[in-house]
């Protein structure tokens, strides 16, 4: 959404987290019902049960390095169901072939991108974050998806007052 949106949802999501790959779907129309009145921002909070979650974060952010981050978190969230420990690099990898599978492997390695996926779980910890997904609709905090609608729609009303 554009940077003066009066409503900022920041996300905290895991991409082997079921529960945040159906949360992606309430942003998705979230977004369309509110394309100029809400941002949303993507922060990584891979949970220590899930044990492919850091890789996958990982990829994303080496795909957001060639502007493809939004595409490889839909990507990651529709097919959270089908990883495994042993298949999970070259699925992920698979996923962004038109990026370049070297260039995207290489980055999920680097030591900025797995700073970046620290530097995010750091803030989400600091912040009391317990689960995925757990959102921050203007500061407020709403866990799971189910009252997000609302709490746009109060935000924007007391935003008109």
């Amino acid at each position: 959404g554009p940077d003066d949106a009066p409503v900022v949802i920041v996300e905290f999501s895991d991409f082997q987290c079921p529960f945040c790959a159906r949360a992606t779907q309430t942003m998705q129309e979230i977004m369309k019902r509110y394309p100029k009145q809400v941002r949303w921002l993507f922060n990584h909070f891979p949970l220590d049960f899930h044990p492919d979650a850091k890789l996958a974060h990982a990829a994303a952010i080496a795909a957001g390095a060639h502007g493809k981050f939004w595409e490889m978190h839909e990507k990651l969230l529709e097919n959270v169901m089908y990883w495994n420990v042993d298949n999970t690099k070259p699925v992920l990898t698979s996923f962004g072939e038109g990026l370049g599978v070297k260039k995207l492997s290489a980055c999920m390695e680097n030591d900025d991108t797995l700073k970046q996926v620290g530097t995010d779980y750091y803030e989400g910890q600091q912040l009391k974050i317990r689960g995925t997904p757990t959102f921050f609709v203007n500061g407020i905090t709403v866990i799971g998806d189910k009252n997000l609608f609302v709490t746009i729609d109060q935000e924007l009303d007391a935003l008109l007052r």
